[in-house]
């Protein structure tokens, strides 16, 4: 056939789905013939640290068998360009949400000149593998809980995904809080709570948190009572910083010190922290439960928390202000060749302020010490990778915000 169209697109494709399902048909109404790559076990686990409900063989069988995929394909790993030469297609499918992201705005900067176009597919809302395994589990542990509460001798204080576990007294079970931390000292004065579709801006984050069904405590620390109330309202208790910790100088460390010091005393000793930040609207409750079961899934890890990939401004790029007032590398490349493409430099991830999740033990607790800048999240970090976040510090952040929540369709 002349001129045929070989469209291709890639997923994972675990717990197969309406959204699955009308991403294959509208690409292959797109072209002659579709080819799907499916992720495998191995790099599922690599990119996300956790393996797929469904084994790869059979989510492969599972695609293969839906009538409009052509051909069916392991995808081994993320290099697009090493697909395109195997299996020469002319278009590339993805869901619309992927639309502007730094990834694929590298990858139509480099198959434009080879003359494939990418099509972003609209996203189906309301549906997602995640939310899928993520209600499940809400439903096991509530269910769980309850017969816990019912008499049945039950000590486990979390769900373990996908393989429940409960135990006796002296099991391996692991107790999760959350600490939703703001100050009252800013800038923009009172931004933690200042009005985000009508709720105050630190309700999302908490809100994001109490949705969790993982998370079993919740905590507020602050010195603005304004502040402490408005959290008290989504359900956390307060607990009231120092003046010192008040201060635009204080560090975050020194805050959760302080906070899980409150927390003993109510008999309240987590295993596992999820640091939320109050002036950061920019949270799903997906990301905070993934987060979770990261560390619960790897023991060895200190901290699992959200990152944006960022390759305009990598730090092989930017520059320093020498003494004598002239530019000068961060890094000293003498014999070395540094690429002026982005796309061929090592990816760069940039940390997000709007929560961190700690298995205490090996960050804060760790007699080693962790990354700088923030310290307190060890040298194991796992990360989410997120397409947008960002926290608010003027008016304009605001409705930044309010555009974000409805176009995520996020309410509680």
């Amino acid at each position: 056939m002349e001129d045929k169209i070989i469209g291709y697109t890639t997923g994972v494709y675990d717990m197969f789905h309406i959204g699955h399902l009308n991403i294959l048909k509208k690409a292959k109404s797109m072209c002659d013939e579709l080819i799907v790559g499916v992720s495998t076990d191995e790099l599922v686990q690599e990119e996300k640290n956790k393996t797929p409900v469904i084994p790869y063989a059979e989510r492969a069988e599972i695609v293969k068998s839906i009538k409009y995929v052509d051909k069916v394909v392991p995808q081994e790993n993320k290099d697009k360009l090493a697909a395109w030469k195997k299996y020469h297609f002319n278009k590339m499918f993805v869901g619309s949400d992927w639309k502007g992201s730094p990834q694929w705005n590298e990858f139509e900067k480099q198959f434009s000149p080879l003359g494939v176009e990418i099509v972003y597919l609209p996203h189906t809302d309301g549906i997602s593998s995640t939310q899928l395994t993520n209600y499940i589990k809400k439903i096991l542990a509530e269910t769980y809980r309850a017969n816990k509460f019912a008499g049945g001798g039950y000590n486990c204080k979390v769900v373990f995904p996908w393989s429940v576990q409960s135990s006796k007294k002296g099991g391996c079970c692991m107790k999760i809080s959350a600490l939703l931390t703001g100050r009252g000292n800013n800038t923009l004065k009172d931004k933690n709570i200042l009005p985000v579709l009508g709720k105050p801006l630190l309700y999302y984050p908490a809100m994001a948190a109490k949705a969790c069904s993982l998370i079993t405590d919740f905590y507020v620390s602050s010195d603005d009572e304004k502040i402490l109330a408005a959290a008290a309202d989504c359900g956390y208790k307060k607990i009231i910083r120092p003046d010192e910790l008040g201060l635009p100088t204080a560090q975050h460390k020194d805050v959760i010190i302080h906070a899980l010091s409150e927390m003993k005393k109510d008999g309240v000793e987590p295993d596992i922290l999820v640091v939320l930040l109050a002036n950061s609207g920019i949270v799903k409750t997906e990301w905070i439960c993934e987060s979770i079961e990261n560390l619960i899934n790897n023991p060895n890890l200190s901290a699992s928390v959200p990152v944006m990939l960022e390759m305009d401004n990598h730090p092989y790029r930017s520059k320093r202000l020498r003494e004598d007032g002239c530019l000068d590398t961060w890094f000293d490349f003498r014999g070395k060749s540094i690429s002026t493409n982005r796309q061929d430099l090592p990816m760069n991830f940039v940390l997000c302020h709007n929560f961190w999740t700690l298995n205490l033990k090996n960050s804060l607790y760790s007699k080693e010490e962790g990354q700088q800048p923030w310290s307190f999240m060890g040298n194991n970090i796992k990360p989410i990778i997120v397409k947008e976040s960002f926290d608010v510090h003027t008016e304009e952040d605001i409705l930044k915000t309010e555009k974000w929540l409805q176009l995520n369709n996020i309410s509680y």
